[in-house]
């Protein structure tokens, strides 16, 4: 995947072509599919367990018009059998605290574009759709879960976060005594609920925020180790499935790396002098003289250098000291040595003693590292490629123990990342925004993504289990690329993620 190239321009107004931002929100249209055959699995009754990847989570927020769309929810269709989703009206809840929904590109007059999070309408609270359903969610993805918390949370208060109030959301304790419905007891873990419908097939993805919840604060150091990974993952919640459903067919997916997504990806570790033409490419052979951003994770003089990542949250940091002022830091010169800078005043005509003087004035963060919370360093990288490696020997050899299938979507992701994907006779990549692969926070993935996510499923069930599932895929997809226009505004912060 090719990095965005910012010369000092480009980190002044961030510059992204928009291809195809309605591929986050297609028109939804009724899907007819044959009669699904489950070779040696029975779909009849399907539950799905995870995190917000599994959730449908798109872009921020969890909110009903792409909820449906999420992969799970179209391995459904495929099977031609019910999922019922903890459905939250749009915008969904990106920020509750200040009454905003998911985000979205807003173009202004000229055709330049904003990311921006929806407000509430009338700022109040969306609806739960589904809230009264009598029984719990078949889709019992939560965002933010790790998975200690499928056998441990009961409510945001139990979560590992402590204050996850997806649990709430979509176990409804609160709201629901289960031991009227049957269950063991009156409050349900997200694991008990699932054995309570008891499913007579399953998909199970866990264990992505282990290692996601580290790298979004820019940390090397997984929440969890593998050892640790191993006795929640196999000793304790695929035990406890298997021991309450004997009979009950499953797929598991593993861990793709943080260096799939464009959160990581979007932002280059360096800049460009302003006298010379930004390229596309490999500093190694490029000719062009590529100087790091100052960091606190940098390397020497505090210089980041290749193989070090800048999260995407840079784009719309302010933290400094007149924070907040709504300007993002890295506009007023923070990470941009100050040669780099000089430069860019000269460029404009003034002399290097009047572009010194003015250095203060007109970048007052200038010299200021980029905090290590925003960066990952080549060494942090390198912890986190190799226990996503662990986890995902983890889970593979679950696989093998219980004879269940298990998606590779670390190949699947990389590989998209490396070269893109044709679906549906089109391309589509990574790249942040124009892409079309990923949703709007750079991490989870938009409808596109997560139709080609149902199709790796999909090969993957129905070559272990002899089924014929037909992908439904994502209907009435404009082709077309909307006007071009650039990101030269972020939101004042990202969502929690992942």
């Amino acid at each position: 995947m090719q990095r965005m190239t910012l010369t000092i321009a480009s980190v002044l107004a961030l510059a992204v072509l928009i291809g195809g931002c309605a591929l986050f929100a297609p028109d939804s249209a009724t899907i007819s599919q044959p009669s699904a055959d489950g070779g040696t699995a029975d779909f009849d009754v399907f539950v799905s367990l995870g995190n917000s990847l599994t959730a449908g989570y798109q872009s921020g927020a969890l909110y009903e018009s792409t909820q449906g769309y999420g992969f799970a929810s179209l391995l459904a269709q495929a099977m031609g059998v019910p999922l019922e989703l903890p459905l939250i009206a749009d915008p969904g809840i990106y920020d509750a605290a200040l009454g905003l929904g998911h985000l979205s590109v807003v173009f202004d007059e000229e055709g330049d574009a904003s990311l921006v999070p929806i407000p509430w309408p009338g700022g109040t609270m969306p609806d739960f759709l589904n809230a009264t359903l009598p029984g719990p969610y078949h889709n019992l993805g939560v965002p933010g879960a790790l998975t200690v918390d499928l056998l441990q949370a009961f409510d945001a208060a139990s979560s590992a976060a402590g204050d996850n109030a997806y649990f709430d959301i979509i176990l409804r304790n609160a709201a629901i005594d289960w031991t009227q419905l049957g269950g063991p007891a009156a409050d349900l873990t997200a694991v008990e609920q699932a054995i309570l419908l008891q499913p007579t097939f399953m998909s199970l993805w866990i264990g992505n925020n282990e290692i996601l919840g580290a790298a979004t604060e820019g940390s090397g150091t997984p929440l969890v180790d593998a050892g640790t990974f191993e006795i929640l993952y196999v000793d304790n919640l695929l035990a406890l499935l298997t021991a309450n459903l004997p009979d009950t067919k499953m797929v598991l997916a593993n861990i793709p790396s943080v260096t799939s997504a464009p959160f990581f990806t979007t932002v280059p570790w360096f800049v460009i002098d302003p006298d010379q033409n930004p390229v596309d490419g490999d500093p190694e052979t490029d000719g062009i003289q590529f100087i790091g951003l100052i960091a606190e994770d940098g390397g020497p003089d505090f210089q980041l250098e290749a193989g070090d990542l800048v999260l995407l949250k840079l784009l719309s940091y302010d933290e400094g000291p007149d924070a907040p002022n709504g300007v993002p830091d890295l506009e007023e010169g923070m990470g941009i040595p100050d040669a780099v800078l000089i430069g860019l005043l000269m460029a404009q005509g003034y002399s290097e003693e009047d572009a010194i003087a003015l250095l203060p004035v007109a970048f007052p963060l200038h010299n200021t590292l980029i905090p290590g919370s925003l960066t990952l360093s080549a060494a942090e990288l390198a912890e986190l490629t190799q226990a996503t490696a662990d986890f995902n020997a983890v889970i593979e050899g679950a696989g093998t123990t219980f004879d269940f299938p298990v998606v590779d979507n670390n190949a699947i992701m990389a590989d998209i990342a490396a070269n893109g994907y044709d679906y549906n006779e089109h391309h589509y990549t990574a790249e942040f925004v124009s892409g079309g692969i990923f949703s709007l926070d750079g991490i989870h993935p938009s409808n596109i993504g997560n139709a080609i996510l149902a199709e790796e499923f999909i090969a993957v069930i129905n070559d272990f289990y002899g089924a014929n599932l037909v992908n439904p895929g994502v209907p009435h997809v404009p082709a077309r690329a909307l006007p071009i226009g650039k990101i030269d505004s972020m939101p004042a912060s990202f969502p929690n993620l992942p």
